[in-house]
């Protein structure tokens, strides 16, 4: 069969051959119903394996094409809301996280992710959205990882410390978010709650009195002996009642003399946080200065034994 162009469409001036049986160009062309060349026909079960193979993962000419065909295509508001409500159905979820399944990126596809991503900022609104859909997300909880990623994680994690700076940030960005969502207790409340707690075990328990380091004790009772030369000081395990309670702040200080006016902690590594003091810590030594100002307060660090004269 020839293949003149003796022809023009039925519908515009542009010419086509002797074989075009529509007598149309091909954009002109009405496929719908029975003009359409799979009306009444299905599909086998191989092929429509092949189909769909073939748009789950597509060759990088096909991949290259599609975006080809996409570019400078705006879509109008309406459609882009229409997207949004298909995407989040629980069906097309699943569809998306069935077809990700086993798939991984090259490096070269990671490295373009994280340039673009690079330098990004967050508005505040998006920052409150991201921390409200992960709040209650508690480490991935009914999530396994494998062991290659476990391996991962740790490798990436060895040798990591966050900075002084960046402790204090995340410290003060917990109680910011636990305040606004009414799960942070005031100075008062605390107080009352330490205080109601004291006032339970006393009653109700003969041997209430707090836990001691017994390293502690040891050099309280080394510096009365050899270096302060007092028997009156107040310490765990010693006996003049062990660790005497502050009244009216809840407290019980490793070491007190009120003779010569002297407050000791004895921190254990518990105490601190990548050598930051906890910042439950601070705020009870801030509480028995504010109470007794003419004490001088000192703090041993159990782990580097260093000294500390606070101010």
């Amino acid at each position: 069969m020839s293949r003149e162009l003796n022809r023009k469409c039925g519908q515009c001036e542009i010419i086509i051959t002797d074989q075009n049986k529509s007598g149309f160009y091909i954009k002109h062309i009405n496929r719908t119903g029975k003009n359409n060349s799979m009306y009444g026909r299905n599909q086998t079960e191989k092929t429509k394996k092949k189909i769909s193979l073939a748009k789950i993962n597509p060759s990088k000419e096909v991949r290259e094409n599609l975006r080809l065909g996409q570019l400078g295509k705006k879509r109008t508001e309406e459609h882009k809301r229409n997207i949004r409500l298909a995407l989040n159905t629980k069906e097309s979820k699943k569809r998306m996280r069935l077809a990700k399944l086993g798939k991984k990126h090259s490096k070269e596809h990671n490295k373009n992710i994280s340039k673009a991503l690079k330098g990004r900022r967050f508005s505040e609104n998006h920052k409150n959205r991201l921390r409200d859909t992960l709040w209650g997300n508690k480490y991935g909880l009914g999530k396994t990882r494998t062991k290659e990623q476990k391996e991962n994680i740790s490798k990436s994690l060895l040798g990591k410390r966050h900075s002084k700076e960046s402790i204090i940030k995340g410290i003060e960005t917990k109680k910011e978010i636990a305040k606004q969502r009414g799960f942070y207790h005031s100075e008062k409340a605390r107080k009352n709650m330490r205080l109601g707690s004291i006032r339970y075990r006393t009653e109700n328990y003969e041997d209430s009195g707090p836990t001691y380091s017994k390293m502690g004790s040891k050099i309280f009772k080394y510096l009365d002996l050899n270096k302060l030369h007092v028997d009156d000081s107040h310490y765990g395990g010693n006996g003049n009642g062990g660790e005497m309670l502050l009244k009216g702040l809840g407290f019980y200080p490793d070491y007190i003399n009120f003779r010569i006016k002297l407050i000791i902690e004895y921190d254990e590594k518990r105490h601190y946080t990548n050598g930051v003091l906890r910042e439950k810590d601070i705020i009870r030594q801030n509480e028995i200065k504010k109470a007794y100002p003419d004490f001088l307060f000192v703090r041993i660090n159990a782990e580097t034994r260093k000294i500390t004269i606070v101010e």
